[in-house]
This record gives structure tokens, C-alpha cells and sequence, in this order.
């Protein structure tokens, strides 16, 4: 090789061969190929991540909506599905019909109601079995018990003379069938509220000198003609009632009572409105001499009550009184007052 050549060539930086170069390319591509895609996928992942963000945020806003106050759900139009509040407001218009059927009850018991049918009904539940046509002993003590009365006080004696017989001699503890529906028929009952409302009229008005409690307004009441008669006639109204027991007590044969009989009935009829009686029961016992009472002791007796004051003031002494009635006010005068007792105590 020349000289000159060879200094040009170690002078020059040494070329890459043509082989070389191509292959040096290729290696290049390749690389610059897999690096590539690397680069770009990143920037397409940020493309696509845009309409994910844009799902995300219709879903915020969906939930959001799902979160709204009642009031805008108020205006969406009701589901298949029923709400509390509409449950109750079923439950509450099922019940509704109740009241009505209480209030018709209340107003017009049908029992409370005179018929005739049920006056009879009610007179054979207490009839005796082997008479069809009376209430004796054993049906007058049920009576009395399902009706609430007292036979120990004057019930059993107000009774008797309301459904006294209009023919006959009244019996003790008896009530006949055709006596019964007449009385029922005066005074307009049939059920046993009604008679023991009657019974305990009468024994407020005329044994205790007291006006019966007022009923309701609307109470089914029965016929009080009876009550009224009496209302300002109440010694009247006694005096008869008095003068019928006397009747009813007496034995059939005989013309005078018992004393003992003649003491219970004085103690239920006169005692609770004169103090006196209960001093003359109290000498009666106290004595115990006297067997019976016949009927000019019995109706005199109801006149001194209620002549004679309990001081003796209105006592005459050739005023044709019973001997027990003199008896006892000798008795009366004798006997130490309350201050006198109190004293001798002391």
C-alpha cells in the first residue's frame, strides 16, 4: 500500500463496513420497535381512564339522587311496594267500624224493654215446678238473688205489695202469676235492672223520706206513676205499704202477728225514719213480755211515731193509746237521759 494511503487511513477514523451498518439498523429498529409500545401505552391508558371517570361520576350522581331529602321521594308516584305509614293507616281504617256497634248497644239494651212476652218469661224462670202459676220460697229467694235485692230489709215487703193479688189474702215469699204480669204491666218492666230500680225507688221515697237518684236522660226507665203519686205524699204512700204487711204477715186463721214478726217489720219500716221505734223495740226486748201484736197496736203504732217526738212532746196520756204504748212511755220517762248516763260513768 502506498505511503500517502496509508496516512489517509490511519488519518481518518476507521468506517463502519456497509455489512455492519445494515445490521447495526436493524438492532436499532428492533429496539426502538419494543421501546415503542412501551411509551404509547401509557397515553392510550389515559385515553380509555376518561370514560370510566365519566361512569364513576353518573354513578355519584345516581347514589346522590338515591340520597335526596323524603320530600323530593314524596313526588315520585308510589311502588308496588306499601310504605309504613301506609300500613298503619290500613290498620287504623279496619278498626274504625267498632265505635258505632258499642254506641247501638248502649243506647237501647232490648232486655230494658216492656214486653209482655219477656214479663211472662221472666215470671217462669222463678215459677215452682209443680205450679206453673206461682213464685213460692225457693224461686222468690232466686229472684231476689239475681236481681241484687235484700230479703233481710223491706225489699221483700215493697215487692209483695206491688204485685199483690188483686182477689185473695197475699202470702209471705209468694207471688201468683196473674198478679205478676199485672204489675209488670203497670209499671212497665220486664227485666230484673228495671225491677230492682222500682223495689229501691220506692223503700228511698217512702222508708227513708229520701228522693230516688236521678237517672240519665237517656236511661230506659220504667212506668213511675206509682214513685210519683208519692213523691209529696210520702207519709201517705208509708201508711198504705204499713197497713198492707200487716195483712201479709197475718196468719190466714188468726187475728194478731207474732211480736217477733211485729219487731222485724217495725224495724225495717218505721225505725229508719223514726228514732223513737228504735227506743220501743228496745223496751220490747228488754221486757219480754209481750206475744203478739194485733191490728189496733199495729195501726196505732204508726200513728204515735209520727205524732209523738222522741222528748215525748205530743204524748197525751187519755189519748186512748195501746197499754204497750203507755208502758213504754213510763218506761221512757224512768229511764236515765245520755247526760244522766255520761255522769254516772264518770
Amino acid at each position: 500500500m502506498p505511503a500517502k494511503r496509508k496516512r489517509e487511513e490511519e488519518a481518518a477514523p476507521a468506517a463502519p463496513s456497509t455489512r455492519s451498518t445494515r445490521s447495526s439498523a436493524r438492532t436499532a429498529a428492533k429496539e426502538s420497535q419494543q421501546a415503542a409500545p412501551a411509551v404509547t401505552k401509557p397515553k392510550k391508558a389515559k385515553t380509555a381512564a376518561k370514560p370510566k371517570a365519566t361512569t364513576t361520576k353518573r354513578k355519584v350522581e345516581a347514589q346522590a339522587a338515591d340520597d335526596e331529602p323524603t320530600k323530593s321521594k314524596a313526588k315520585v308516584p308510589p311502588t308496588d311496594e306499601p310504605s309504613t305509614k301506609k300500613s298503619k293507616s290500613t290498620v287504623t281504617k279496619a278498626a274504625a267500624p267498632d265505635p258505632p256497634i258499642v254506641k247501638q248497644k248502649a243506647k237501647a239494651p232490648p232486655t230494658d224493654v216492656y214486653s209482655e212476652e219477656a214479663a211472662l218469661d221472666l215470671f217462669s224462670t222463678y215459677a215452682d215446678e209443680d205450679n206453673a202459676n206461682l213464685i213460692g220460697p225457693t224461686g222468690f229467694e232466686t229472684l231476689f238473688e239475681d236481681a241484687e235485692l235484700s230479703m233481710e230489709g223491706a225489699h221483700q215487703l215493697i215487692i209483695s205489695w206491688l204485685f199483690k193479688p188483686e182477689k185473695g189474702v197475699p202470702e209471705m215469699l209468694n207471688i201468683e202469676k196473674e198478679a205478676w204480669m199485672a204489675g209488670c204491666k203497670s209499671l212497665q218492666l220486664s227485666s230484673l235492672p228495671l225491677l230492682k230500680r222500682a223495689i229501691t225507688d220506692l223503700e228511698c221515697l217512702l222508708v227513708m223520706g229520701k228522693s230516688a237518684p236521678k237517672q240519665p236522660a237517656n236511661a230506659v226507665s220504667y212506668n213511675m206513676n206509682t214513685y210519683r203519686s208519692y213523691e209529696n205524699e210520702k207519709r201517705t204512700g208509708l201508711q198504705k205499704l204499713y197497713l198492707f204487711c200487716f195483712t201479709l204477715a197475718k196468719p190466714e186463721a188468726s187475728k194478731n202477728i207474732d211480736i217477733d214478726t211485729a219487731v222485724a217489720m217495725w224495724t225495717v219500716l218505721l225505725a229508719p225514719r223514726y228514732p223513737l221505734m228504735s227506743e220501743i223495740i228496745e223496751f220490747i226486748t228488754e221486757k219480754g213480755s209481750y206475744k203478739a201484736a194485733n191490728k189496733d197496736l199495729w195501726n196505732m203504732m204508726f200513728d204515735f211515731v209520727n205524732t209523738v217526738k222522741s222528748n215525748l212532746s205530743g204524748y197525751e196520756a187519755d189519748g186512748a193509746w195501746p197499754s204497750l204504748i203507755d208502758d213504754f212511755v213510763e218506761w221512757k220517762k224512768q229511764k236515765p237521759t245520755e247526760r244522766e248516763v255520761f255522769e254516772i260513768e264518770d
